[in-house]
């Protein structure tokens, strides 16, 4: 899927900015599943000095420098991506049995609370497998959570077929991915290690593991858990607007069971690194579709977060089978580099029910990851003067064809609020 994004943040300060510096996270990376075609940055007014360098994550940022007094400031990112559909994840017809009957156990307790819309997005389905069919990739971000008396939305067939044997890494119990990350002297390090830790937006704290550990059944393959406890986050918290702002603490998110994407993702996360778990913050963009009969609004998307885990490639479960000459391209690529690698990282989201291997969906736009939203904040900065000031932002994400005649027919009426 080809997609370009529009990202536009304008500031307008009470009085005169004499200087400032600004970073930024608006530049998307290659991965296995999407490719940055083009990139560009357009500064006003323009920067004394200019610069790009990789963090300790992997992302890409920039910093700028206004050295002469302004009272107003945009930056718009204009980004042209090549996107793939990512491959199903590698859950198995027992593992993802335990898993689901371990979330359903949960759903008597909040009968009657659905998931309310998040941005309605459109469905991608991957190529099938013979695995579990993910909800991930099927299910629209409208879809309210399924009555409680009736069985999980992504409950295997009575007559599902054996997991492939070449999946056999991946169904390490949730327990045995937690004690490769204990502490011991003397181990080797182990990068994925780096997001077990509070962050500044995430603590590790009882209440998450109570949340979590329902989809967490002893014995479950962490695929397989971390599947049930997106499932449990989408049906059981409400997708609100403005119920929260950028630093509201997830802790308060969880306790008033409302929110928006990035409430969910600071939820899964800390919900993951309180048993003990690797998982990382993730932030991009989401191709969603306007109402029916409205046409596509320019700056009217936003940007989207969502989490990934990592599976650790554990000598015990490490004995696949040779890949079969019928595994499709995609996941025989991530297999083969996630051996390489020592382990793989697998994506959820929880807002709109969603999950792959290398991202959510081929709908899905990857800008940055990190501990939490902190470390990949579009843009910050310190200034010297303006005083108060004024905050707006735009995104539009669509096919380039259909933005282009957007932007060149552009009528007020064709523009956000």
């Amino acid at each position: 899927m080809l997609l370009r994004i529009l990202h536009r943040t304008c500031y307008r300060y009470q009085g005169p900015v004499d200087h400032a510096q600004h970073m930024l996270h608006l530049s998307p990376v290659d991965t296995a599943v999407q490719q940055v075609l083009s990139h560009t940055l357009r500064i006003t007014p323009e920067p004394a000095a200019q610069s790009k360098a990789r963090d300790a994550f992997g992302n890409l940022r920039s910093f700028f420098t206004l050295q002469a007094p302004h009272e107003s400031l945009c930056v718009e990112a204009d980004s042209l991506v090549q996107t793939q559909l990512p491959a199903p994840l590698p859950i198995v017809a027992a593992a993802a049995t335990t898993a689901t009957a371990a979330t359903a156990a949960t759903a008597a307790a909040t009968a009657g609370a659905t998931a309310a819309a998040a941005p309605s997005i459109p469905a991608a389905a991957p190529p099938a497998l013979s695995l579990v069919p993910s909800s991930a990739a099927s299910d629209l971000a409208t879809a309210d959570a399924p009555p409680a008396d009736a069985p999980p939305a992504d409950a295997p067939p009575a007559n599902a077929p054996p997991a492939p044997a070449w999946h056999a890494p991946w169904q390490a119990p949730w327990e045995a991915v937690r004690e490769h990350y204990r502490y011991r002297a003397g181990a080797p390090y182990d990068a994925a290690s780096e997001f077990l830790f509070a962050s500044p937006h995430v603590p590790r704290d009882d209440a998450f593991a109570a949340f979590a550990r329902p989809a967490f059944a002893p014995g479950t393959p962490l695929l397989a858990a971390a599947q049930a406890l997106m499932e449990r986050i989408h049906r059981e918290l409400r997708y609100t607007p403005a119920s929260t702002q950028v630093n509201t603490p997830a802790l308060q998110a969880l306790a008033q069971r409302k929110g928006v994407c990035q409430d969910f993702a600071h939820i899964m996360l800390g919900c993951l690194r309180s048993l003990g778990l690797p998982a990382r913050y993730v932030s991009g963009y989401l191709l969603t579709r306007p109402p029916p009969g409205k046409p596509r609004l320019i700056g009217a998307d936003a940007s989207h977060a969502w989490v990934s885990v990592y599976v650790p490639w554990i000598a015990a479960h490490a004995h696949a089978a040779p890949l079969p000459d019928d595994t499709d391209p995609m996941s025989a690529a991530l297999h083969t580099q996630a051996q390489q690698a020592g382990g793989a990282w697998f994506d959820f989201d929880p807002t709109n029910r969603r999950s792959g291997w290398g991202s959510p969906g081929a709908d899905y736009v990857t800008l940055a990851v990190g501990r939490d939203f902190s470390d990949v904040s579009p843009m910050r900065g310190v200034i010297q003067g303006g005083g108060a000031h004024e905050l707006e932002v735009g995104v539009t994400v669509a096919p380039p064809e259909e933005l282009q005649a957007l932007l060149t027919n552009k009528p007020p009426s064709l523009r956000a609020p």
